[in-house]
């Protein structure tokens, strides 16, 4: 896809800086400064490994990151178990032009009959029902010495408890049309731009402390942690957020200074 000459340049909302034709921000579908944040903390992590490194995007949804990627110059394989997700993220690697392999599967299924320079695991470990076993399969997954990069919720952060977790109760009740009624009104589809999945029920709460000693356990050592915002997604400021950009960049500048249970 390409933009007309005379179209001014889109603004990635996080760096403040033009989108240019071809960038790794260009060939996301992300209009919110959290995820471009988010993609820039895994590319940064992934400019570490040589341009020959192959990464696996495991759980890739829409395959924004691995769209980023690749763009990247990296070569990436992209897995997910939501066919409607994978369908979606062909597309758009077709409508960009870019190569990156993409296939359906399940990872408590998965066989190891390849190792990576490093494997992508985005806002996943959230919805899984172990995620233990997932990281089981990481550590078999990953070359030794080499990486994963993990990003999850902060499940006792301003959103997960004031948002999620309520919302998540509310769905297990009668209560539930009421809340669709007034998230259609507010205009939320429902989809998401990482998944088409509709099942995104968040199954675990982690905070720093518990995801550090976690992975831990399971082998990794942590070599760098981020925070991403802190209430622009946060009803009811999320309202004036949604239309005001700048103040989403200063959410995530605040997020960077705060203490971890603020973001």
């Amino acid at each position: 896809m390409k933009a007309n000459a005379n179209s001014p340049l889109r603004e990635n909302p996080w760096t403040g800086k033009p989108i240019e034709s071809g960038a790794p921000d260009y060939v996301v579908d992300y209009d919110h400064t959290e995820d471009f944040k988010r993609l820039q903390f895994i590319l940064e992590e992934a400019a570490r490994l040589p341009k020959s490194a192959h990464i696996l995007d495991l759980g890739c949804g829409t395959g924004n990151n691995t769209r980023a990627l690749a763009a990247a110059g990296l070569r990436v394989t992209g897995v997910d178990i939501d066919e409607g997700s994978l369908e979606i993220a062909r597309q758009r690697a077709n409508d960009h032009a870019l190569e990156m392999e993409l296939r359906a599967e399940d990872a408590d299924k998965m066989q190891v009959d390849e190792q990576y320079d490093a494997v992508l695991l985005s806002e996943v470990l959230e919805h899984l029902i172990e995620p233990k076993r997932m990281l089981h399969l990481l550590i078999r997954l990953v070359k030794p010495g080499d990486m994963a990069i993990i990003t999850v919720p902060n499940g006792y952060g301003p959103r997960e408890v004031i948002i999620t977790r309520p919302q998540q109760f509310i769905y297990r009740t009668p209560l539930k049309h009421g809340l669709f009624a007034l998230k259609r009104a507010l205009g939320h589809t429902g989809e998401t731009a990482q998944s088409a999945n509709p099942d995104l029920e968040h199954l675990h709460f982690f905070t720093k402390r518990s995801l550090i000693r976690f992975v831990h356990r399971e082998g990794f050592e942590l070599i760098r942690l981020a925070k991403a915002d802190s209430i622009d997604r946060v009803f009811p400021f999320s309202l004036l957020a949604n239309r005001i950009p700048i103040l989403q960049r200063w959410d995530g500048k605040m997020a960077d200074v705060l203490p971890s249970a603020f973001s």
